[in-house]
């Protein structure tokens, strides 16, 4: 008997094209790409060229390292490692507070409606229950 799939694969075959994209010009990337059925993501924080590098941890956990190349002239490194993580991170923030404010409008609006919504799909800011 054949295990059944748990992805979409022609959604993850696209989200594996954009994660050799952004591998192939070095950038950092917070990517989530959904379809109606399936949804992918790929964070990938530091590119190569950063002194901050994941690392697997001897528990199997992923960790990062911070390295120097040099106890001089990191400082651009650093700030470039900095930027890449800290701009990811507000706008990831920031895009979830304003997905949190639509999912509950449009979550209310449903429910107004009198439609009966899986509760799993409830809004990140409530208790993920349409009552």
């Amino acid at each position: 008997m054949s295990e059944a799939i748990d992805y979409e694969p022609s959604l993850h075959a696209f989200v594996e094209d954009l994660k050799a994209q952004v591998r192939k010009r070095e950038y950092g990337a917070l990517l989530i790409v959904a379809s109606s059925t399936h949804t992918e993501f790929v964070l990938d924080l530091f590119p190569p060229w950063s002194c901050v590098q994941y690392e697997e941890q001897p528990d199997g956990s992923m960790g990062f390292r911070v390295k120097a190349k040099s106890s001089e002239g990191d400082s651009p490194r650093f700030e470039s490692s900095l930027h890449v993580l800290l701009t990811i991170r507000d706008l990831a923030l920031q895009k979830a507070a304003e997905l949190i404010h639509i999912s509950d409008a449009i979550l209310e609006q449903i429910k107004d409606a009198g439609v009966e919504v899986d509760h799993r799909m409830g809004g990140a800011g409530t208790d993920g229950a349409i009552q």
